[in-house]
């Protein structure tokens, strides 16, 4: 339905002269007043669609099925405000705006890291995203303040000017508040006659630079890294307290919070304790109080929390099934061993789609990657690659209750007790549902 109405629009808007080259012009019409109704009805009360016990087509399945059709949905229902705009003689309709509000509420949410779950589904989630930002821009305000909370609590609040937009001709992040004149060097820079052409940063401590004496104000060894949105030198430890961040995504202003100020006050230091965490955008840029509750709904904010665990939680929808072992759990030096690694479809009526086994492999040994070409060639595995830590496996599909052993040839390269990081199966179109194993342990004894 979301396509349909994005098409229409796109046909009645392409087309020159449309009541008449259109012989059902009428009838376009009609759907496109009618088709972004229909979706409002279909909307769940998280801002989601999409019904999530069936694949599409591409086997789209899960939380990527409902961020594709939750973007489609974005974006049909933004081009049809936008048209009734231009029909209206440029009164500015936003009949569907707050419908789209609460969708891309629903795909922020499923952000995890760059990714909005499969690859499909993270491009319609950017379009969306692009889409919707570039409306917003048109009605955003000139001012707001990022308030945190913690369990209702109040602990932090920034304000930012969301007006002051930044764009390719801004100054680059190393260029901002750095001074070449020794007179004028503040908040805690220094002058160096043979200073770096690159300034340090939190996000990026090692940089690619130009070996070449520049005169400039520069940050001390002591506080080497420079924050630009704070406009002061840090150092290590100051970088590792910035761990709650807000962005607003429209653009891309940054508030910083200090975890430490919230263990201070209470907040975040009892063991096994669950806290509720709002990071909540308030337009202060308008005098009237009606005005700021209607464009408040506009303004959005993404956090991104991270926390690590030796084994994560499967979770009870992932159908494919992961099992590792070692053949041996003592090595010595140059010997050599096996990793075995079975997936297995629990699916006794249904094939399985794009399945991915990720393993966890420990330091201290090395991954032969002729048996992995070998188990290519033969049609063991569909695709495999190797990263730092990790042994890559996929799978095109596999039938009902099928089970594939593989043998991964290790060698021991390094003395010492090491265990592999988790490993975990899952299929692509549905990575959310993921089985989680514990990482295998192996001990390397030393040549003597």
């Amino acid at each position: 339905l979301a396509l349909a109405t994005s098409m229409l629009v796109d046909l009645v808007e392409n087309s020159e002269n449309p009541t008449e080259s259109l012989p059902k012009y009428a009838s376009y019409q009609g759907c496109i007043v009618d088709f972004p109704k229909y979706l409002v009805k279909l909307q769940s009360k998280d801002g989601s669609f999409g019904d999530i016990d069936y694949q599409t087509i591409t086997s789209s399945g899960g939380t990527s099925k409902q961020v594709e059709a939750t973007s489609l949905a974005v974006i049909a229902w933004l081009k049809v405000d936008e048209y009734e705009s231009k029909q209206s003689k440029d009164v500015r309709k936003e009949q569907y705006i707050e419908y789209a509000a609460q969708a891309m509420e629903f795909i922020s949410s499923q952000a995890s890291g760059m990714f909005f779950g499969s690859t499909q589904a993270t491009a319609l989630a950017l379009k969306a995203i692009i889409y919707y930002e570039t409306v917003l821009m048109q009605t955003i305000p000139k001012s707001a303040k990022a308030v945190l909370r913690i369990d209702g609590e109040v602990v932090e609040e920034k304000s930012l000017s969301v007006g002051n937009i930044r764009t390719e001709e801004s100054e680059s992040a190393d260029e901002i508040n750095i001074q070449t004149d020794e007179t004028k060097c503040v908040s805690g820079q220094v002058w160096n006659e043979c200073g770096s052409k690159c300034t340090p940063t939190c996000t990026e401590k090692q940089q690619m630079c130009v070996m070449m004496c520049v005169s400039r104000c520069e940050c001390p060894t002591d506080k080497p890294y420079w924050d630009v949105h704070l406009s002061q030198c840090l150092d290590e430890q100051e970088c590792e307290a910035k761990s709650f961040d807000a962005d607003t995504s429209a653009n891309g202003d940054v508030v910083i919070f200090d975890s430490t100020l919230a263990i201070k006050k209470g907040k975040l230091d009892v063991p096994g304790k669950v806290s509720n965490i709002t990071i909540e955008l308030i337009d202060t840029g308008n005098t009237s109080e009606q005005d700021r509750s209607e464009r408040n709904p506009k303004l959005r904010v993404t956090g991104e929390f991270a926390y690590y665990s030796l084994i994560p939680p499967s979770s009870k929808n992932c159908v494919p099934e992961l099992a590792t072992k070692l053949t041996k759990t003592t090595l010595k030096e140059g010997e050599k061993a096996s990793l075995v690694v079975e997936v297995k479809n629990r699916d006794s009526a249904n094939s399985l789609h794009m399945v991915v086994a990720v393993i966890g492999v420990p330091a201290g040994l090395e991954v032969k990657v002729d048996t992995l070409k070998e188990f290519q060639n033969s049609g063991d595995v569909s695709y495999w690659e190797t990263t730092p830590g990790f042994v890559t496996l996929y799978w095109r599909g596999l039938k009902p209750t099928e089970n594939k052993e593989l043998y991964l040839n290790v060698k021991a390269v390094s003395p010492g007790s090491f265990k592999g990081k988790a490993s975990h199966v899952y299929q692509y179109y549905t990575s959310e549902d993921q089985y989680w194993v514990e990482g295998v342990e192996i001990e390397v004894l030393p040549n003597v």
